[in-house]
């Protein structure tokens, strides 16, 4: 659906409709194209956009639960993290909203790591995965032509929490199982935040210069069932989304600039955010990379 938003009223306007074979569980939008991931349809696709309305479908593939749909900053390349295959498909996106195979169409992760959802740097040099079932965040190089290459990466959640790795089908509840969830940069891209579900948690992961993983984590108690990460613009504001039904609510919190591993809990509201210093505890985790 397009919709054109009224500056002044707030009020939306809908523009275009189309109908979709599967359930949608990511959105982009570049310049010239939508891009779209059906988890349990098991598929991707991209749709042109003209002047801002969306068109018709231009593209679709098919890999087993296809978790995201992340464009780079400049909409030259697309990647979609599949769970269900344990692979990062990329893709070349052409100015009619094509989706063009790369010299290598998918990038191999650990198998049964579940690959779920991807961010890419700002100046395009670093792509970096969150994995469901282990919590590993790994960062990759991007070359020219925006393939990935494995670098490093880094279990963000709390080791000391008795958490173990999960699978496809498990219940990560029933049998205290590792649940990741989202991830997101803040404060000029120093931070990388990433949330786990069953312990609740929020690991920051701190970036060097350059973008590598460093070992400091620090580690941050959220609203039950963390699922969602927005970072304000200013990158030091961030609202983290529960999605337990039991105790629906937000956590808002600051991020410092300091490595300092001293603060305050970020303070928790289940209608609205409020703003405070977060940091409850720091961790030096080991680094390597995945085979």
């Amino acid at each position: 659906m397009t919709l054109v938003l009224d500056r002044e009223s707030g009020g939306l306007t809908e523009l275009t409709r189309m109908a979709v074979s599967d359930t949608l569980a990511y959105l982009a939008l570049t310049p010239h194209a939508l891009l779209g991931a059906s988890y349990h349809g098991g598929w991707g696709a991209s749709w042109s956009v003209t002047d801002g309305v969306i068109g018709s479908e231009v593209s679709r593939f098919r890999h087993r639960n296809v978790h995201a749909a992340v464009p780079d900053a400049h909409g030259g390349n697309a990647y979609f993290p599949a769970l269900g295959d344990d692979v990062v498909a990329q893709f070349a996106l052409a100015v009619d909203g094509e989706l063009v195979e790369l010299s290598e169409p998918a990038v191999k992760v650990t198998p049964g790591s579940g690959p779920r959802h991807l961010v890419v740097s700002g100046n395009g040099r670093n792509a970096y995965l969150l994995n469901e079932f282990t919590a590993q965040v790994m960062r990759f190089d991007r070359s020219e032509g925006g393939r990935l290459h494995l670098a490093e990466d880094v279990r963000a959640y709390d080791t000391a929490s008795g958490l173990h790795d999960s699978g496809y089908g498990k219940d990560p509840r029933a049998g205290h199982l590792i649940w990741a969830a989202d991830l997101a940069f803040a404060d000029d891209e120093r931070w990388l935040l990433c949330s786990e579900r069953s312990e609740s948690t929020v690991a920051a992961v701190r970036l060097d210069a350059d973008g590598r993983l460093t070992e400091h984590v620090v580690l941050s108690k959220v609203e039950a069932q963390p699922r969602g990460i927005t970072v304000a613009p200013d990158g030091r504001h961030v609202v983290v989304v529960g999605s337990c039904q039991a105790t629906p609510g937000c956590t808002a919190s600051r991020t410092g600039r300091s490595s300092s591993s001293t603060g305050s809990r970020p303070e928790r509201a289940p209608t609205g955010c409020v703003s405070s210093d977060s940091s409850c505890s720091s961790r030096r985790v080991p680094k390597g990379v995945t085979s």
